[in-house]
């Protein structure tokens, strides 16, 4: 609920002063927000899903402070962008891939927070995005979920089956860029999100984890829950929009918990796109082992530690493809550890090779 603004604890993305209008200076940092269109901003080259006019507005800088050389370069920037994104091979006539404009990951984490959620705003109220100096488009800070996590009883918000992106029973679809229709449609982007998605549900998202999460605030606001349905006796009351009355606290926890795990199973049944099939060395992987990699996943525009616990100065670290086609290989050293570039690399899995240990690697 903080108010999304630039700072080193908020966005951290460089400030942009009302002199640098040029070059390197002007590229960063902005943000900037889909939302009812009521503060300033412009009128992109493209439409929403229903042919209304996309706005775009201001955040950072302000409308009434951003110079009008900014202004030309970000308008520009998300043109180049939306021409990218809108054509049929996904590139700008100058040959640039929409990737190159825009920060896959973050959107995939975007994109995720929003349908997990099941958040009716989503992508089109209070959605957020930022820009760095010389860096891409990113999705985010996320924001404004109050009627999200089954708090909703319109715009299928209570249903625990369906993509909110595409929800076409909104009052407010008008405001909805086609930007996620487009990016659900592309190969990388589906493949990084479908990655990205079961590897959270091996732990940060898995059911028990979140009903874990969920039993262990229910009991911290006991006592708060008591008092304040105490002083509104609302339980079993109906209270917009939600879509359900549980009649006890108790109730409302299991049905939160409820709702998640049919939503999390159904988007498991659902998420488009598929991660590379595992290849020949899967079985070489079956167990932990001293080769190390992290992050992991990694973005394919970072690079990556390797360490490993014994030095053999015969033995090369060898990269290969899902398919199992060598790569790269590279000389290990008496410090056991070292970093790999993956700016390199496409979204999908790869294997490191050291001797006999192999080790997955996940880049979206």
């Amino acid at each position: 609920m903080e108010k999304v603004k630039r700072d080193v604890n908020r966005v951290d993305i460089a400030k942009l002063n009302a002199d640098e209008l040029s070059g390197e200076e002007v590229t960063g940092g902005y943000i900037l927000k889909f939302d009812w269109g009521e503060d300033a901003g412009w009128e992109t080259n493209f439409e929403t899903v229903t042919g209304a006019p996309l706005y775009i507005e201001y955040v950072y800088p302000k409308g009434n402070e951003i110079m009008p050389q900014q202004e030309a370069y970000i308008q520009a920037y998300i043109d180049s962008l939306e021409v990218a994104l809108m054509a049929t091979n996904y590139q700008h006539p100058n040959g640039q891939h929409y990737s190159d404009f825009l920060d896959i990951p973050s959107f995939v984490d975007f994109f995720i927070a929003e349908e997990m959620s099941k958040d009716i705003d989503g992508y089109k109220l209070s959605s957020f995005m930022h820009k760095d100096k010389n860096g891409k488009l990113k999705a985010g800070p996320i924001w404004d979920f109050d009627i999200a996590w089954y708090n909703s009883d319109y715009c299928a918000g209570g249903e625990y089956t369906g993509w909110i992106y595409n929800e076409n029973n909104c009052e407010d679809l008008d405001l909805m860029p086609q930007w996620w229709e487009r990016l659900l449609a592309e190969p990388q982007f589906v493949q990084a999100l479908h990655c990205r998605w079961f590897e959270l549900r091996e732990n940060t998202l898995a059911t028990s984890t979140l009903h874990n999460y969920i039993d262990q605030k229910s009991n911290e606001l006991n006592n708060a829950q008591t008092r304040n349905f105490t002083r509104w006796d609302i339980l079993n009351e109906y209270t917009w929009a939600h879509p359900e009355i549980a009649g006890s606290y108790q109730g409302e926890v299991d049905n939160l918990k409820n709702w998640i795990e049919n939503r999390f199973n159904w988007m498991d049944d659902n998420m488009p796109g598929e991660c590379p099939s595992l290849s020949v060395l899967d079985h070489l992987n079956a167990t932990k082992n001293s080769l190390q990699v992290y992050p992991n996943p990694s973005s394919r525009e970072g690079q990556v530690q390797v360490q490993y616990t014994q030095f053999n100065p015969s033995l090369s670290l060898k990269l290969y493809d899902v398919n199992g086609k060598l790569l790269a290989t590279y000389p290990t050293n008496a410090a056991k550890k070292q970093l790999l570039k993956t700016n390199h690399l496409v979204t999908g899995i790869y294997y490191l090779q050291l001797g006999a240990e192999v080790q997955k690697l996940l880049v979206y």
